[in-house]
């Protein structure tokens, strides 16, 4: 009787991968493994760069651990500063027999680091008070389900810093628009205006001032009167109101409103983002993030 071999498991799921890839044509399971024990610890997880050498390696932290690992990584280290918050999954060895970071790594803008930490942190420490999942690596599946989760929302909806004029106002760019009846008489009540100037080389513009909350001379808005309209632009739409209010009661029968428009600049470049993200996923699949972020 012929003696039988068992092979290892992990062998035998990874050959069953294989045969499904070639018979099914799904590459995305033999570009993307997962469960490879034989590639060591995969798991996605969380890293701060502490230290880098440009062209060779990077040395990251483990946000959760507090371990550090250097890993040879020969184009990242060229477009990583240090401090970058990233999640990857190291290899030990690698191709080089060095640590690796496999199959790229996903970097989180500075205005998410502390939320991606303490979420992190509370789902690990929920996961396992709730006892559902027992083993470890089934917990890291989940926690890297989440890490990849929160780095598609910074491309999808890509946090942006809440803008405040030195009010304390949200800033709105704000454009109330008036028509005008009298051009010359309304160009002569707003010379007289004190808080208003004009400026020699710019005919039928005025430049709107005051204090604001500290008592400090800032810039309030601009007014620009031609071609039978008035168009006041500022930077909140507090400002707004006040300059509208000023404006009808400076020139009377002179002014008719017209409307008032709004743009939230973080809006707007969230959009310029989202576009450029956009455009370059049209672009051939780059080699490395750092070829990615080439203009």
């Amino acid at each position: 009787m012929a003696q039988r071999h068992n092979a290892p498991r992990h062998i035998v799921r990874r050959s069953q991968a294989l045969v499904r890839v070639a018979l099914l044509g799904d590459l995305h399971q033999l570009l993307v493994p997962r469960n490879q024990p034989q590639l060591g610890d995969t798991a996605l997880r969380l890293y701060e760069v502490v230290d880098l050498s440009p062209g060779v390696s990077l040395t990251l932290r483990e946000v959760e651990r507090g371990s550090d690992r250097t890993v040879h990584e020969r184009l990242g280290s060229r477009a990583i500063p240090r401090a970058t918050l990233l999640a990857a999954r190291v290899i030990d060895p690698g191709a080089s027999g060095q640590p690796e970071i496999e199959r790229g790594l996903l970097s989180y803008p500075d205005l998410v680091r502390d939320s991606v930490k303490s979420q992190l942190s509370a789902l690990r420490q929920r996961l396992r008070d709730e006892g559902t999942l027992t083993a470890e690596a089934e917990i890291d599946e989940r926690t890297g389900q989440f890490l990849h989760d929160a780095w598609m929302s910074c491309l999808l909806d890509p946090p942006m810093p809440r803008l405040k004029t030195t009010d304390g106002e949200d800033l709105l760019l704000t454009r109330v628009r008036f028509d005008v009846d009298d051009e010359d008489g309304l160009a002569a009540a707003l010379d007289r205006r004190g808080e208003l100037a004009s400026e020699p080389g710019e005919p039928g513009v005025w430049y709107w001032s005051g204090k604001n909350r500290e008592g400090r001379e800032i810039a309030l808005g601009r007014i620009a009167l031609g071609g039978g309209s008035l168009t006041l632009e500022c930077h909140s739409a507090e400002r707004g109101e006040r300059g509208r209010s000023m404006l009808e009661a400076l020139g009377g029968d002179r002014l008719h409103h017209h409307s008032t428009l709004h743009e939230n600049p973080a809006a707007l470049l969230r959009d310029r983002i989202r576009a450029g993200t956009q455009a370059r996923a049209l672009l051939p699949t780059p080699g490395s993030p750092a070829r990615s972020r080439r203009r």
